[in-house]
């Protein structure tokens, strides 16, 4: 099974976008009353975030296989529901969350384009933020918390170390668990890292490759053009154009029932 572009949009932009700012503070005041705190900081502060651009490196790792991928990347994120996730490698990849109601999933491998008419309910600013981690751009904490067990399992002098687990049958279709690895100077994520239901393994490397480097490959608030987001024919007349209608109750009990775009 491999993860939804509905798992991936919110994860990687919603992550980005909400730890970008939210947690952009000294470290005290968020670890004094830990969770709790932590959750109602990042849904008083997401309301800041207007645009993100994000470049990372993504592993995948197949336990039954044995295979691992790797693939650099980008993402980019326009309030309040454009997304775009740029991958790279053998098999390139990208997926344009237009904000008009399509997503539109470009296999450069295959030369295939389909296009993923969302339905009216998932069209609302609000469902860039649905998937396993919806709170991250900035939903209610009580929700959150009914929803995840959230816990911080691990600090140093460098990281803060969080796992979110799901407690709905619905989150537990597409992953098992989450971990984020938070710079304690910056506060800005250096990876995420999540579980699928078969074990298989995503991990998101955010650290500035370079050694001599502290930061992370995170832009927040800069300067982001709509047509990045706008949805283009490729060229060439080898490729393949799809249009498929989303279910809404589909996308709701189980994304994979519904077509949506798998990432990888």
């Amino acid at each position: 099974m491999k993860p939804t572009l509905k798992i991936i949009i919110p994860l990687l932009i919603g992550t980005l976008a909400s730890l970008g700012v939210a947690l952009a503070q000294p470290p005290i005041g968020i670890l004094d009353d830990r969770v709790d705190t932590l959750l109602r900081q990042w849904s008083e502060r997401t309301s800041k975030i207007e645009s993100l651009y994000v470049e990372f490196t993504r592993t995948t790792f197949d336990p039954v296989w044995r295979a691992k991928e790797v693939a650099k990347g980008s993402a980019r994120y326009l309030a309040p529901k454009m997304a775009r996730l740029d991958i790279g490698g053998d098999n390139p990849e990208s997926y344009v969350l237009t904000g008009d109601g399509e997503i539109w999933e470009y296999k450069a491998a295959i030369e295939q384009l389909t296009i993923f008419e969302l339905p009216e309910e998932m069209r609302k600013d609000a469902d860039l933020q649905d998937g396993p981690l919806p709170f991250l751009l900035g939903a209610d904490p009580g929700k959150a918390k009914a929803r995840y067990r959230i816990d911080i399992i691990a600090e140093d002098e460098k990281l803060v170390h969080l796992k979110i687990t799901p407690k709905l049958q619905e989150d537990m279709q597409n992953f098992t668990t989450v971990e984020l690895w938070l710079n304690r100077e910056t506060f800005l994520p250096e990876k995420l890292f999540f579980t699928e239901p078969n074990q298989s393994e995503v991990t998101f490397d955010f650290a500035d490759p370079d050694p001599k480097e502290t930061g992370t490959r995170i832009w927040i608030n800069i300067d982001i053009s709509p047509d990045d987001f706008r949805g283009r024919m490729p060229t060439g007349d080898k490729w393949r154009i799809i249009r498929r209608k989303v279910e809404a109750t589909a996308a709701k009990t189980d994304p994979r029932g519904a077509e949506m775009p798998f990432s990888r």
